[in-house]
């Protein structure tokens, strides 16, 4: 949990130190990271009771029959909020647009695969 939580601070510090112009940029991709982090922690549990069905054993709260429905739309709902958090922040944050600048560009997809290597090499 330390590991974590020191973890979140780190990646939270360039939005801290980047200058006030590119404050707002530098939050957005802070929180649309913890956000799209939060996203996967609580959809990762929905594909395995897809998979595992009847031989599931569920607790008290349960959704009986309508797990498998409300499951696909859940995911569906996780891998469109993905995207959308990605996305720049603006207009001219996309390379292709013929006013391109770095301070509009949402570092969340590149910190996400920073972190997803590191978790990996760990």
């Amino acid at each position: 949990m330390l590991f974590i939580s020191f973890f979140a601070f780190v990646l939270l510090l360039p939005s801290m130190l980047v200058p006030p112009t590119s404050a707002p940029t530098a939050y957005a991709a802070a929180t649309s990271i913890a956000t799209i982090g939060l996203y996967i922690a609580w959809g990762v549990p929905l594909p395995l009771r897809q998979l595992c069905g009847g031989r599931f054993r569920s607790g008290p709260g349960q959704l009986g029959a309508r797990y498998r429905p409300t499951g696909v739309v859940a995911l569906i709902w996780i891998v469109v909020i993905r995207v959308l958090l990605i996305l720049p922040t603006g207009d001219r944050g996309y390379p292709w647009h013929d006013e391109f600048t770095w301070n509009v560009v949402n570092y969340a997809p590149i910190t996400l695969v920073a972190v997803v290597v590191a978790i990996g090499i760990w």
